[in-house]
């Protein structure tokens, strides 16, 4: 079995969410980091808060893009 480090760098997938879901999952990773840290789990809480943050900036860059469309739409009607 391949380590995890060679997994990851192979390996991608593509995951849908909705801005609704993406808003709880960031929640709940906010929860799961804290519940690490509290717990002397300091490996898992900064996992937790990478995923969060990648999460973020993808939900960020998603609201951009509508904010263009929108504006872009308005433009040309």
């Amino acid at each position: 079995m391949k380590n995890d480090k060679e997994w990851l760098e192979k390996y991608t997938a593509l995951i849908r969410f909705s801005k609704e879901e993406m808003q709880t999952l960031i929640i709940a990773l906010v929860m799961s980091e804290k519940s690490a840290e509290m717990l002397d789990k300091f490996d898992y809480a900064k996992s937790f808060k990478n995923l969060r943050e990648d999460i973020i900036k993808i939900k960020n860059n998603l609201l951009k893009k509508e904010e263009e469309y929108e504006e872009k739409s308005i433009r040309t009607n």
